[in-house]
């Protein structure tokens, strides 16, 4: 089965570095219990808490931590408990593990889903292509996350605590922007180093990813292209996609704006759909 047909109609145009959407569109919470717990703008939070009172969602299967940063998958069933999930972990985790869990001892029928590309390519399969999805695709709301690339948990372990003498338990909350890695410290100081520093730490598949903005997700969303770190960068790519952010907007969750540069997002997505063909062409060269 074509899955791209199946999802995206004649409203969504195509771009080579992105995939299919309707629209890209800057924004923001206007929840302030969100945005003090954002890692940017806050509306992946926000659309998730609005789906689950609008009752398009009963649950949300999603990647909570513990006081160390490991990552650790969650079923969230409250506004309380996606809040407890925000902001970005950068380590891999396991998401889908609690789906068996989620369907059959919460018995839970309209999921939502968050995740990075390679995550949102596996739960599209399980929805649309799946011998079992008339069981078991039970997802009604598909959000992807913008990745470059996810690390091992050595990154925080052995670099940001080991290298960095950062206890783990006083991070606030890690970002990577513009080549650096930022660790925002719980007293207000920052570490900010090369990115290159931490490439050795990079989950080795994620060299083979072209998938830069989750493409076949509902809505996929990012900072890149944004004028601000308080702001996220939205593309709208399905009709379930954009009618849940639309009416977001409408209750007055999320405001949005038009100054988003849209460039700067297909440059560093084109770069990561480029470099798996300079692997390849250095690997024939040796």
């Amino acid at each position: 089965r074509n899955v791209e047909k199946e999802l995206f109609n004649g409203d969504a145009s195509r771009s080579y570095s992105l995939g299919y959407y309707q629209k890209l569109v800057a924004a923001k919470s206007k929840d302030e219990a969100v945005l003090s717990r954002a890692q940017n703008g806050g509306v992946v939070s926000s659309l998730l808490i609005h789906a689950l009172d609008s009752g398009l969602i009963d649950g949300v299967l999603l990647t909570d931590k513990d006081d160390k940063w490991f990552p650790k998958p969650v079923i969230a069933r409250t506004p309380d408990e996606i809040l407890a999930c925000t902001g970005s972990k950068y380590t891999i985790s396991p998401t889908l593990i609690t789906y068996s869990e989620a369907i059959r001892e919460y018995k839970l029928e309209k999921l939502a889903f968050v995740g990075v590309p390679c995550q949102i390519h596996a739960v599209r399969k399980l929805q649309l292509t799946s011998p079992l999805s008339d069981e078991y695709g039970k997802f009604k709301l598909i959000i992807g996350l913008f990745c470059l690339s996810t690390y091992t948990y050595d990154l925080l372990k052995t670099f940001v605590q080991g290298e960095l003498g950062i206890p783990l338990s006083t991070v606030k909350k890690f970002d990577v922007s513009n080549g650096d890695f930022y660790v925002y410290k719980k007293d207000g100081s920052v570490k900010q180093v090369p990115i290159k520093k931490t490439n050795q730490f990079k989950w080795s598949s994620c060299h083979f990813c072209k998938d830069y903005s989750a493409e076949i997700a509902d809505i996929s969303v990012g900072s890149a292209g944004t004028l601000s770190n308080n702001w996220n960068s939205v593309l709208l790519r399905t009709d379930i996609g954009a009618k849940i952010f639309n009416d977001a907007v409408k209750s007055n969750k999320i405001t949005t704006s038009d100054k988003i540069d849209l460039l700067k997002i297909k440059k560093t997505a084109f770069r990561k759909k480029t470099r798996i063909t300079q692997i390849d062409e250095k690997t024939l060269n040796t």
